[in-house]
Parts: structure tokens; sequence; C-alpha cells
């Protein structure tokens, strides 16, 4: 019963509704610009990170395997294009060695791009705006 209060009196009344000399409106909903722009200095800064990110690609079962496939994959398209097109590439277990090794070394240098990719990804304010335009 708590819960249920506790959210009533944070959305509701979604629109202002005058009672004698007083204007009640859910809390959210009063606040949505301040609330938003916590959320998503919150978010943006301790939630979904580059590091996080790439941490989460780099170590977790369910993605890693498909990183080392794709990384794998680009790194035999580069080694093509440095070839001049010419078919003579080392043997598929030496791309899979080298990407490993790769891939392997890679958190160690990571720490470079996560600015920018902290960055590019505009997750801070792409949440900000967004919840901002949140309606009931």
């Amino acid at each position: 019963a708590t819960n249920w209060l506790a959210l009533k009196w944070i959305f509701e009344p979604v629109n202002p509704t005058k009672i004698g000399p007083f204007i009640l409106q859910g809390k959210f909903l009063r606040r949505q610009k301040e609330v938003a722009k916590e959320f998503s200095d919150f978010f943006a800064n301790n939630v979904l990170t580059s590091e996080r990110l790439w941490n989460s690609i780099l170590n977790d079962p369910s993605t890693k395997p498909s990183f080392d496939m794709l990384f794998t994959r680009n790194l035999k398209k580069f080694a093509y294009g440095l070839s001049g097109g010419l078919m003579c590439l080392p043997g598929a277990s030496l791309f899979k060695s080298v990407a490993s090794k790769a891939i392997e070394k890679l958190p160690n240098h990571l720490h470079a791009l996560h600015p920018y990719v902290d960055k590019t990804l505009g997750l801070q304010q792409t949440l900000r705006s967004q919840m901002e335009l949140m309606t009931s």
C-alpha cells in the first residue's frame, strides 16, 4: 500500500489541479526538467559509460563471442586491403591467433578512447532532452 501511495504521489495528478488555495500535480511532472537533468547526469556518468560498455563487450559471455568474431572478420578485410587484393594471406588459424592477441591487449589501450566515445554517444543530452519531452 505504501508503494502504491508513493507512485500516486509522484505521478498524479498529471495536470495541475486546484483545490482551494493549493495546486496539486504529481511531483515528477512538476519537476520534470530538474529530474531529467539529474537522471541523465547520473545515468550517463555512472551507468552507461564508455568504460562500462567496453568492459561488457570484452568480458560478458553474451557479447564477447560476437565481438571476437566481428573483430577477426574485420582484421581479415583490413589485411586483404593492405595486400592490394592479392590472395596471398596467411591461413585462418594465424588470423584467429593474431586477432586473439589484439583483443587481449585492447583493454590496455581503450582508456584513450573513453572521452571520445562518451562525447560521441551524447547519451547525457539525448536522455535529458527526451525525458523533458515526456508527456502524460
